[in-house]
């Protein structure tokens, strides 16, 4: 049976130690309140891991977070006053646009200190506040790079270029109704073709010309602008055929005119 996260910080952490690591807060930030009941139970709950062997050198750090957990505005805002520029240079280095830092730096404070489930009760003093919070705002800017990038692979799909494209009078009606449906069938449709004419609709969705296709492909415009259509044909009438039973789809020449 494994131990639960916080049985190392009951067993290492006498209620001497403790008592001095509340002291040691409340000296170092006398503007900030927190009951000594309180500070005891959250250090007993903090994942801790291996023992510390120097607990009192970030307990205020400690008495600091345990007072954000607790809701405490005064500790809020000094940890957002001190931690800010690192934390803003941690999250540029993962990407300098300047709406993606202000927009990943108010999800970073919003998950640190907000919810029911504050990011800051995890902080477990095994190093500086400072530095644990440059530690956590990279990862949360690294998984907003990778959120986006998922984001702009779907849209980039060649299903995604069908449901944005106007294919026809009738398909943006429909597919406001069925678009879960519509955009299924779409996927379903071009899986299911031959690998050639997938790569023709992924170099149209990059946008790639015919033009250009055709020079990749050493042959004529025109022959690219066939093939390409005749790809976009297939895809249409597959997937008229798996929605047949959802929602009447126009036809093949209504949707390539």
């Amino acid at each position: 049976m494994r131990p639960d996260p916080g049985y190392a910080a009951r067993v290492t952490i006498g209620e001497h130690i403790a008592h001095e690591m509340y002291v040691a807060g409340v000296r170092a930030w006398p503007e900030v309140r927190v009951e000594w009941s309180t500070f005891r139970e959250h250090i007993a709950r903090a994942p801790r891991g291996k023992p510390n062997p120097d607990l009192m050198r970030y307990a205020a750090d400690l008495y600091l977070c345990c007072a954000c957990a607790a809701k405490d505005d005064a500790a809020r805002a000094i940890v957002v006053r001190d931690g800010a520029r690192s934390v803003r240079r941690a999250i540029a280095r993962v990407g300098r646009d300047p709406a993606f830092v202000r927009d990943t730096l108010e999800g970073f404070w919003s998950q640190l200190l907000s919810g029911p489930d504050p990011q800051i009760e995890r902080y477990s003093g095994r190093g500086s506040l400072r530095a644990w919070l440059r530690v956590i705002a990279s990862r949360v800017a690294l998984e907003r790079c990778r959120a986006q990038r998922r984001s702009a692979e779907r849209e980039a799909s060649p299903a995604q270029h069908f449901v944005g494209a106007r294919l026809g009078p009738m398909v943006p009606i429909r597919r406001g109704a069925y678009e879960s449906a519509f955009q299924d069938a779409l996927e379903r449709a071009i899986d299911d073709l031959p690998s050639a004419d997938r790569n023709l609709l992924r170099l149209h969705v990059r946008r790639c010309g015919v033009d250009e296709i055709g020079r990749i492909y050493n042959v004529q415009a025109a022959t690219a602008a066939r093939w390409l259509e005749r790809a976009t044909g297939r895809v249409l009438v597959a997937a008229q055929q798996r929605l047949a039973p959802t929602s009447a789809m126009p036809s093949r020449a209504s949707c390539l005119n």
